[in-house]
């Protein structure tokens, strides 16, 4: 591994080991010869333990294993390989990122034998979503006798995708239903599947989740309620990047509180819209247009999270704004940071800056010490989003 950084410090078993040699020492100054072999073993075993934490260390070597996903302000997993070149066997080899929260969080691998290796998931958290291409990292070993601790730490190139926080929508029914040009639909019951359609008998191996229990009481056997899957109208989802700079006093920061709001509605949305069933259309109306189809279901989102990672806003840039057509669907949402857009029929436009936008979009709280019940419930990994 190139170690930008090689440090050895005294862990907290070498002031009682040196006490211990320091104290026969002097036994063996005031005539107690007996002492003197010890005050020499125990002089030769921190001597030799400082040379074989260095050498320990100096055989390990980290490398990337693939990119990474994750949540801003959520705990991500980068996969890292340690392996062990040197001659000497290595314990309690603990890998971690910088720079470290208030509680570091580590990933260890307890025993790495000469010439092995190991696979290690280390946890890091980043404020702010982006592209990561280089990340510090610091090994930490003690290893053979605990008395001396090394650190080691180098930067390598990865590839870790921070996606945009993720809130929670609110009127959502509402808001599709201004932008198809119809009034909400009523609500459906808890399971949301779609439409009632018929009652058959319940088989062998089947969810009881849909079983309807008053029919099933009355006829004296497992009834299942079977819904009629509702044809969902495909949305398009477009996000404006353009701010007016006069509303940010005549100078663009690299990351307009606005826009971010923006940013984060727009993949609020889009998650939710592909929870419910709906295809989406989605596109970043920037000077370099860019465009994802999705296919229904959750798994298709990182497409979008992916390119709202990177996004920045455009200062003074102005379009014509993007406006429905029936191929393109019944429905379309354009998310703005203070751009106004004009009135366009079948086109519901949100700015993320007015007080309005808080009638739709509830963000998540920036605070990580947040009660459990307060947190997010956005997915904050690859694994989540699947699900």
């Amino acid at each position: 591994m190139n170690a930008s950084e090689l440090r050895l410090r005294p862990s907290g078993a070498f002031p009682a080991t040196l006490g211990a040699a320091v104290a026969c020492l002097a036994l063996y100054l005031l005539g107690y010869g007996a002492f003197g072999v010890l005050a020499a073993a125990l002089a030769a075993a921190l001597a030799g333990a400082a040379l074989a934490t260095g050498l320990a260390a100096r055989g390990l070597e980290v490398a990337p294993l693939g990119p990474a996903q994750g949540v801003a302000g959520r705990e991500l997993l980068i996969p890292l390989k340690v392996s062990n070149k040197g001659r000497f066997a290595a314990r309690d080899v603990c890998v971690e990122c910088e720079p470290a929260s208030r509680r570091p969080r580590h990933a260890l691998a307890a025993l790495l034998r000469p010439r092995s290796s190991a696979d290690l998931r280390v946890p890091a958290r980043f404020p702010d979503r982006g592209r990561r291409r280089q990340l510090d990292f610091v090994v930490h070993t003690s290893f053979p006798l605990g008395l001396f601790r090394v650190r080691l730490a180098t930067t390598l190139e990865v590839d870790v995708v921070v996606w945009p926080r993720m809130g929670h929508m609110r009127a959502l029914d509402e808001l599709m239903a201004q932008a198809a040009g119809r009034l909400a639909p009523a609500r459906r019951g808890p399971s949301g599947e779609g439409e009632f359609f018929a009652l058959r008998e319940w088989r062998e191996g089947e969810s009881l989740r849909s079983v309807h229990w008053k029919h099933s009481a009355r006829r004296g056997r497992r009834m299942l309620r079977e819904v009629r899957a509702e044809d969902r109208p495909t949305v398009r989802v477009a996000l404006a990047v353009g701010v007016d700079l006069n509303a940010l006093g005549g100078r663009l920061a690299r990351r307009p509180p606005a826009f971010e709001r923006a940013v984060s509605l727009v993949a609020t949305l889009t998650r939710e819209l592909l929870q419910r069933g709906h295809r989406v259309r989605f596109e970043l109306h920037a000077p370099l247009l860019r465009r994802a189809t999705l296919e229904r279901g959750p798994a298709a989102l990182r497409g979008v999270l992916d390119l709202l990672a990177e996004v920045e806003a455009e200062p003074g840039w102005s379009a014509a704004a993007p406006r429905p057509t029936r191929r393109e669907g019944s429905a379309m949402i354009v998310v703005t940071a203070g751009v106004a857009l004009p009135a366009c029929p079948g086109r519901v436009v949100i700015d993320a800056s007015a007080q309005t936008s808080e009638e739709l979009y509830r963000p998540v709280r920036r605070r990580s010490a947040a009660p459990a019940s307060e947190q997010d419930t956005a997915p904050s990994t690859p694994a989540e989003v699947r699900a």
